[in-house]
């Protein structure tokens, strides 16, 4: 049998297989149907992290059509992160407004996590609907192709990770004041792609981080220290290359206050920004946070204009 390793495996992760072979296999998408008494409907639209800016974000958002009708799944996945308070009552605040909109005629709210989750947090038995890991894992194990070796093995590890893995501390006031930072993010820089997502957050949760353009170069707001750093993956040995080739682009980017640095094995176009405490009021800050978000803009623009250079020559 192959034998697949993971480094880690985290919820997102988790997210797009289920999204997968839910669109794939009507097998698994029965899964979910026989919960609620819908057998036979068919998948029209799946998406991943759908926001709402008032009621937070769904995992999974996957609407299946039966007879002509259209239905809402709301699915929340869990691996070992704590369950936020009234978690279950938003997914339910945003089915009912995606009801009111049209997208559906009726939704359901689920939670996917590891029998042992959803058996310990009282959170997550308020979900009207469960599907456990475990389920899914008999699905895919009584397969005998590649992919489902494959998939038998990450869901494997997530199990094993609730089991044993780390479970976050959770402070209320870097939790609110992440909320209320993805927020902003949302309302006034909604083009900025902020991977770091809301929910409970440890006193160490610092460094929010945003993708760009290309692949290999992302944003970590740096917030304790007061630096904004695009990271390029591997490029420690790459500082004088880099220099040159901003220098081509942009001049003298130093007079932006725009420095290269070395980070571990990667390298940095850094940028320095007003200081952050994560754990003071988010209200604190009225004059740094656009600072700061102006600097993140900026060096969105920068990968942008990077890739452009690449793409000519």
């Amino acid at each position: 049998m192959i034998e697949c390793r993971f480094s880690d495996v985290s919820e997102r992760d988790m997210d797009l297989l289920f999204l997968e072979e839910m669109v794939s296999s009507q097998e698994f998408l029965n899964i979910f149907l026989s919960k609620i008494n819908l057998p036979d409907a068919t998948v029209c639209s799946v998406e991943q992290s759908k926001v709402d800016v008032e009621y937070g974000e769904s995992d999974m958002t996957v609407i299946v059509e039966k007879s002509g009708n259209k239905y809402g799944l709301l699915i929340e996945d869990k691996i070992d992160a704590i369950a936020m308070p009234n978690q279950s009552g938003r997914y339910i605040a945003r089915g009912e407004i995606g009801k009111q909109n049209g997208d559906y005629k009726d939704f359901f709210v689920f939670i996917i996590a590891p029998q042992k989750y959803l058996e310990e947090n009282e959170e997550a038995q308020k979900y009207p609907n469960k599907i456990t890991y475990e389920e899914c894992l008999e699905y895919f194990r009584s397969k005998e192709d590649n992919r489902s070796i494959f998939k038998t093995q990450q869901i494997e590890q997530a199990i094993y990770k609730q089991k044993h893995g780390y479970q976050v501390i959770v402070n209320a006031a870097v939790t609110e004041f992440w909320d209320k930072y993805i927020t902003y993010k949302e309302e006034h820089y909604p083009d900025l792609w902020l991977v770091s997502k809301r929910g409970p957050k440890g006193i160490n949760a610092r460094w929010p981080h945003f993708k760009t353009i290309l692949d290999d170069m992302f944003i970590y707001h740096k917030s304790e220290v007061g630096y904004a750093d695009m990271t390029i993956l591997g490029a420690a040995d790459k500082i004088v290359d880099l220099e040159k080739e901003l220098a081509k682009i942009f001049g003298d980017f130093t007079a932006k206050g725009i420095s290269v640095v070395k980070t571990g094995k990667s390298a940095a176009i850094r940028k320095r920004i007003p200081e952050i405490d994560f754990a003071k009021p988010f209200e604190n800050y009225k004059k740094e946070i656009p600072l700061c978000f102006e600097t993140i803009k900026e060096l969105c623009e920068i990968a942008k204009q990077i890739y452009s250079y690449k793409v000519q020559h």
